[in-house]
C-alpha cells in the first residue's frame, strides 16, 4: 500500500535529483535558521527581564512593520534588549508596563528616548513610571521635556517626575513658565520644588506666578529653606500666603533663617502669628539670630513665649 507519506517523500527526492541544492540555498537557509535561532533568544532575554506577551507581541510588530528583513529586525530586538540589559529589574519592569498601559512603542523604543534614560537609574524608573501612569506618551517625550530634565541632573529630575507621577499635572508641570523658574534658580532650588509638588500635590499653588517670583527672588538658601518648609507641614494655604511672603522679604537674609525654624519646628501657626511678625521687626541681624536660635534648639516654646 502507498501511503501519502511514500509519495510525498518520493517527490521530493525526484524534486532535488532534477533542482539540486545550490551552495546559496543552502547558506540562505542557514542564515534563515541563525535568525530565527538568534531571535528566540532575544525573546527569551526578554521575557526574563519581566516582558508580558502583549508588550512582546507590541514590539515585535512595531518592528515587522517597519524592517523588512529578519536580520535587521533582529538587530533592532537586540538594541532594546541592550538597553533593559544595562538596567536594573525594576526599570526594566515598568518601561515595559509603559509600552503595554500606552502601546506607544514607536516613541518608547526610539534611540533619543533611550539615550536619556541612561541618565541614572532612579530618574529613569521615574520617568517610565509618569509615562505609565499618565499616558502622557506625547508630552513626556517631547524633545523639550527631555531636555529640561537632562538640564537639571539626575536628583532634579527624578523629583520632577515624581511631583507628575504624584499630581498627574502633566500640563502645568511641562509648562514654559516651570522651565523659565527653574533656568532663573538652578537645578539645588528645582530639586527642593518638585519635592514640595510631590509631597503636598499642591501643584496648582506653588506653580502659582506669585509664588514662582517670589521663591525666584529670595536666593537659593532662603527658597530651599522655604520649599523645605511646605514640605514638612504641608500648610500650603498659610505658607504661600501674601502675609508671609512679603514679612519674609522685609527681613532680607533673615528669610533663610525663618523658614528654616519654620521647617525644623513646624511651628507654622506661631511663627506666622502676629506678635512674630511684630518681634521681627527688630531688624535684620536681630531677626535672623532669633531665627537661628530657634533651628538650632528645634524648639519654639521658650523663644516665642514672651511673645504671646
Amino acid at each position: 500500500m502507498v501511503t501519502k507519506e511514500k509519495l510525498i517523500g518520493n517527490n521530493e527526492i525526484k524534486l532535488r535529483k532534477s533542482h539540486p541544492i545550490t551552495a546559496k540555498e543552502t547558506k540562505d537557509t542557514s542564515i534563515m535558521i541563525s535568525e530565527v535561532n538568534r531571535k528566540n533568544r532575544l525573546l527569551n532575554k526578554m521575557k526574563d527581564k519581566g516582558a508580558s506577551k502583549k508588550t512582546i507581541n507590541l514590539i515585535l510588530t512595531h518592528i515587522k512593520k517597519n524592517l523588512d528583513n529578519e536580520k535587521d529586525r533582529n538587530e533592532e530586538l537586540s538594541r532594546i534588549i541592550s538597553f533593559v540589559e544595562s538596567t536594573g529589574k525594576d526599570v526594566a519592569y515598568i518601561y515595559f508596563e509603559a509600552i503595554s498601559s500606552t502601546e506607544a512603542v514607536k516613541e518608547l523604543v526610539s534611540e533619543r528616548v533611550l539615550e536619556f534614560a541612561g541618565i541614572g537609574e532612579d530618574t529613569a524608573y521615574s520617568y517610565f513610571h509618569a509615562i505609565d501612569s499618565t499616558k502622557a506618551v506625547k508630552e513626556l517625550t517631547d524633545e523639550k521635556v527631555i531636555e529640561f530634565a537632562e538640564s537639571i541632573e539626575e536628583d532634579a529630575a527624578t523629583k520632577y517626575f515624581d511631583a507628575i507621577i504624584a499630581t498627574k499635572a502633566v500640563e502645568l508641570l511641562t509648562d514654559k513658565k516651570i522651565v523659565k523658574f527653574v533656568e532663573s534658580t538652578g537645578k539645588d532650588t528645582a530639586y527642593w520644588f518638585f519635592h514640595a509638588i510631590g509631597i503636598t500635590k499642591a501643584v496648582k499653588e506653588l506653580t502659582d506666578e506669585r509664588v514662582l517670583e517670589f521663591v525666584a527672588s529670595i536666593g537659593p538658601a532662603a527658597a530651599r529653606n522655604y520649599l523645605h518648609a511646605i514640605s514638612n507641614t504641608g500648610e500650603i494655604e498659610i505658607l504661600t500666603s501674601p502675609e508671609v511672603l512679603e514679612f519674609a522679604i522685609s527681613i532680607g537674609p533673615a528669610a533663610s533663617s525663618y523658614f528654616r525654624a519654620i521647617a525644623t519646628t513646624k511651628a507654622v501657626k506661631k511663627l506666622t502669628g502676629r506678635s512674630i511678625v511684630k518681634f521681627a521687626a527688630i531688624g535684620e541681624k536681630a531677626a535672623y539670630s532669633y531665627f537661628e536660635a530657634i533651628a538650632n534648639t528645634e524648639t519654639d516654646e521658650d523663644l516665642t513665649e514672651s511673645q504671646k
